[in-house]
């Protein structure tokens, strides 16, 4: 089973910038901030403070038949981040799990069966990893899915477009 890899330095949040973790912001504030700063571009703290190190891959999920992104965080000891402190990295865009509920091991939506992040092992590598969950994708690919079908006259135009339509998809909730 192959899979897509890379690896990337992320710097922790500066203190009273929004973040994940923080208490749900008012329909119009959040609209706001949101229009006026991504969390992608948030100041790091000033000094020196060690840079976060980040594993990402993409793996294939045979069971969604999507791709499915799951992520490593490590502190500049080599230490995993726990779910808190990965949520306050700049790793995720801030209002991506602005109405979701946080325990020790997942990031879960309200409205949701299953968990928008979570913890696992990776499927290639066996390491402990937090993955997006793919069926959490797969409602909003769906209709680009059927639309591309008729779209693509060779299956591998298609994938390729599914890929690119998969990461602009992840791309609202991870800073890739």
């Amino acid at each position: 089973l192959g899979y897509l890899t890379r690896t990337a330095s992320y710097a922790p949040i500066e203190p009273g910038h929004p973040t994940a973790l923080d208490p749900q912001l008012e329909a119009e504030e959040a609209e706001d901030l949101e229009a006026k700063e991504d969390l992608a571009t948030a100041a790091p703290v000033a000094g020196n403070v060690p840079s976060l190190h980040c594993s990402m891959s993409v793996v294939y999920s045979p069971t969604y038949q999507l791709p499915a992104f799951y992520c490593s965080m490590f502190d500049h000891n080599g230490s995993a981040l726990p779910l808190e402190s990965l949520l306050r990295s700049s790793l995720f865009r801030w209002s991506a799990f602005a109405d979701a509920q946080l325990t020790s091991f997942a990031v879960t939506n309200q409205d949701s069966v299953f968990p928008l992040l979570s913890h696992g092992d990776h499927p290639v590598t066996g390491e402990p990893s937090w993955y997006l969950h793919p069926c959490e994708t797969e409602p909003v690919l769906k209709e680009i899915t059927e639309a591309l079908e008729t779209s693509f006259p060779t299956r591998e135009s298609y994938v390729s477009r599914l890929l690119q339509s998969w990461f602009a998809v992840v791309g609202t909730v991870v800073d890739l």
